[in-house]
């Protein structure tokens, strides 16, 4: 036995782990096909970063210890293989006891030949030296050539009321890598098959076969259907199984021709639109083509009420249904030189069509495949502008901030860029002609920068500059007056003429700065000043900022004590069948003008200035007497609640709780009728105060939500340790989850995750039809957004109540 084995290091949570990748080679090539799919985002960054199989192996091992260590003190925890015929191998093992037990336990496991006598020795050796309790988990990895793989832990378990729920969540993340990872084995090899099939002209029945015998691995219950029309009226030419409900099947290959395009019509769908039936049945189909023209449809049907019909099976019903057309074109053009034998020459031609079309489909699937690969742009580049994000650009802001403290006599700038009237353009020309004004803006700062500048999108209509090594204050003059030049000219978009402006805050950093928050609150601050000024830029100044900032306390006092600030109220539904479940309650400034301003114009001013708890309690009051006026109208109105954003400051002070429970007695409204929401970044920087306070809410009955969940950097523990009803996912994360794989498998995670917790998800920011079928599809519950409307007066609502 060696003094220091390979296998042995001394490890502290969250550190590095080791591997020996010479001793268990077979081991880690097995292992690393697990990781070709995303994992959580601290795993996932490593496996796309590295072709190594130990960093694989290393980061599921990882995965394991630090969910683990969220309930137990770990003191071992190794990796054992006891399928090889040889003897067993150490795939992995960590310390972090004492070396003389770490070499007495290898000695036990070395001498055991499977994973029940290892256990019982180790417990065993464990009582006699007055060790932890020792635990062994076999790992699920299906289909690998090594399944005897178990990982023994030993551990003093601090909270073993979670242990069960960690163990659930680590077994069914690993199921779920496994079964990804066979699926990247065998969907290539279906779509070559199918093809070949197709190639040989063989007949349809034959590719639904083939087709059937893959698609039983996914769904308990599978029936494919090919439905032709002749003269208008269709028929079923083909079904692998038993077919029931033969009318119900030809409406929906009729609406399928109708539109021309492929569908799903899930369980709910059907019962709403034929509530007689009585088959809970999930159907997909897609128009069959000759010559442009659709002659059938190509269908799956199944009863399967665990699995559900996912975009891979659709994907392959697709690719089956093209193939199946080209067969039937290939079919009829060989009936043709039977009876006509001058058309040969245009039969090779088909066939040549049918070949080039394999390839081309081949080609896009080994694409796909590739680009699966590349998912780590999304996190740093906007998906709409292609411009850096918000945290790509506060990492070049710190290195270049580090720079200027290294050598104090170089300077930079930050120019914060805010568009005039974006809202007007996306309510009246709607959301699409507003993503591509931002396009075309995002293009328009590109060319008015310098090449060593950086232009990047913080969200919504915000963008930011930074202007790199300024010799003096005329460089960025000079390169403002051409940002404010490029807006004087309308703007082109989708053969619309719109003009658009922006106010500039401009903050020159020097070496006395101290953070990258200081420099993007002062570039902020300067261009609220400018708006305010009505002026198209404006540097910070600390004087003339104060001086602003005490003119803007005034007129926000003034407007609370006139009644100026109106909550205005968004519904939130339920998303299965747009039932209505409560309302959002957001405020707006109604200002001489009678222009509304939004929320985010001058809330954070409030909470720089202090009035944010008066601006707070007004909200409150405002929106207790509106919920009683409802409930008073209509009893059956009771289970509406109203969700109310709060400052976290009011969670430092007993006093303001005391307050607000004080408003909600005043009204005489049920307290489980209103639920506080407080933004996920400002749950995880409060104190043991605040969560005195939260729990004094929830014991006066109040409900209490996390806002933009996802947002911070401990979301998963905030969800632990905090006493939680409710939490919204962000909405930057609906507007990217049809794109980006990560962030419909966050979705998923949610989900899952508040049905062992005990909470309820709301889903924010949904704006298209299609991310509203996408949530329904994947089973989230409650949601909100402009597609499902948006924030409206009292008056504007009583329409909802009705419905």
């Amino acid at each position: 036995m060696k003094e220091n084995p390979q296998w042995h290091t001394d490890r502290q949570p969250q550190s590095p782990l080791q591997f020996d990748l010479h001793t268990n080679k077979h081991m880690s090539e097995a292992l690393s096909e697990l990781f070709q799919v995303p994992l959580p985002p601290q795993y996932a960054s490593n496996i796309d970063k590295t072709d190594d199989n130990a960093q694989a192996v290393n980061t599921l091992l990882e995965f394991c210890f630090d969910f683990l260590s969220l309930v137990a003190n770990v003191q071992h925890c190794f990796l054992m293989d006891f399928s090889s015929e040889r003897p067993k191998q150490y795939v992995y093992q960590l310390a972090l006891g004492n070396h003389e037990d770490s070499l007495a336990i290898q000695a036990i496991t070395h001498s055991q030949s499977n994973a029940a006598d290892c256990l019982s020795m180790l417990r065993q050796y464990s009582a006699e030296s007055q060790g932890h309790q020792w635990q062994q988990i076999k790992l699920p990895l299906n289909n690998l050539k090594h399944p005897e793989l178990y990982l023994f832990i030993e551990a003093e378990f601090h909270f073993p009321q979670w242990y069960a729920l960690i163990i659930q969540i680590m077994h069914a993340r690993i199921r779920e890598i496994s079964q990804w990872s066979n699926e990247r084995h065998t969907r290539y090899n279906i779509y070559r098959q199918l093809a070949m099939t197709a190639a040989e002209n063989l007949a349809t029945d034959q590719l639904c076969q083939q087709l059937n015998a893959y698609l039983i691995n996914y769904l308990s219950d599978v029936q494919l259907h090919v439905m032709l029309q002749h003269d208008g009226h269709l028929s079923m030419q083909y079904s692998s199984g038993k077919v029931c409900a033969t009318a119900l099947h030809k409406q929906l290959a009729e609406a399928i021709i109708k539109h021309g395009t492929n569908r799903l019509f899930t369980p709910l769908m059907l019962n709403k639109l034929d509530p007689n039936t009585q088959q809970n049945i999930a159907w997909y189909g897609t128009p069959l083509t000759h010559q442009g023209n659709i002659i059938g449809v190509f269908a799956l049907s199944s009863q399967d009420n665990k699995h559900k019909i996912n975009t891979i099976i659709q994907e392959l019903i697709n690719y089956t249904a093209a193939l199946c057309s080209l067969v039937m074109q290939q079919q009829m053009l060989q009936f043709s030189i039977e009876s006509e034998v001058n058309l040969e020459q245009q039969v090779q031609e088909k066939l040549e069509r049918l070949h080039q079309t394999n390839q081309r489909l081949e080609h896009e699937l080994k694409q796909y495949q590739s680009a699966t690969e590349q998912l780590s742009y999304g996190s740093l580049y906007d998906s709409l502008t292609q411009l850096p994000n918000r945290a790509l650009f506060a990492e070049k802001l710190d290195q270049a901030l580090k720079r200027v403290k290294r050598h104090p006599s170089e300077t930079f700038a930050v120019v914060f860029i805010d568009l005039d009237q974006f809202k007007t353009v996306n309510q009246s020309h709607g959301h699409h002609i507003g993503d591509q004004l931002l396009i075309a803006i995002a293009r328009l700062l590109s060319q008015c920068i310098r090449q060593n500048d950086i232009v990047a999108r913080l969200g919504g209509d915000e963008f930011i500059v930074l202007l790199d090594r300024i010799s003096q204050q005329q460089d960025i003059l000079d390169i403002t007056e051409r940002i404010i030049q490029s807006f004087s000219q309308p703007l082109t978009v989708k053969g619309l003429q719109i003009q658009s402006s922006c106010h500039l805050g401009i903050c020159q950093v020097n070496a006395s700065f101290h953070s990258v928050e200081q420099i993007l609150q002062q570039a902020d601050m300067a261009m609220y000043q400018a708006k305010s000024q009505d002026s198209e830029f404006c540097f910070y100044q600390e004087m003339q900022y104060q001086q602003q900032e005490q003119i803007q306390q005034h007129k926000l006092s003034n407007a609370l004590a006139k009644g100026l600030i109106i909550p205005h109220y968004q519904p939130m539904i339920r998303l299965r069948d747009n039932a209505l479940m409560g309302f959002e309650v957001v405020a707006r400034w109604q200002d001489k003008t009678s222009t509304l301003r939004r929320a985010l114009d001058f809330i954070p001013f409030a909470e720089r200035s202090g009035l944010i708890i008066e601006l707070d309690r007004h909200i409150l009051q405002q929106a207790c007497i509106q919920l009683k006026k409802w409930q008073h109208l209509n009893p059956s109105n009771k289970h509406i609640r109203v969700a109310v954003n709060l400052s976290p400051k009011h969670l430092l002070s007993e006093p303001a709780v005391n307050e607000l429970i004080k408003t909600i007695k005043r009204c005489r409204i049920a307290p489980n009728s209103l639920v506080f929401e407080f933004s996920e970044k400002e749950f995880v920087r409060q104190n043991q105060t605040a969560f005195d306070s939260l729990e004094k809410l929830r014991q006066a009955g109040v409900k209490v939500g996390m806002d933009d969940f996802g947002t911070g950097f401990s979301s998963l523990n905030a969800l632990f340790e905090y006493p939680i009803d409710f939490i919204k996912v962000d909405h930057s994360f609906t507007q990217r989850m049809l794109s980006s794989k990560k962030d419909l498998s966050l979705m998923r995670a949610v989900r899952d995750i508040s049905n062992d917790l005990g909470f309820q998800v709301i889903i924010e920011g949904i704006e298209t039809m299609q991310q509203h079928e996408k949530l329904v599809e994947i089973g989230c519950e409650y949601g909100q957004g402009y597609y499902i409307s948006k924030p409206m007066r009292p008056g504007e609502i009583q329409h909802l109540f009705e419905v």
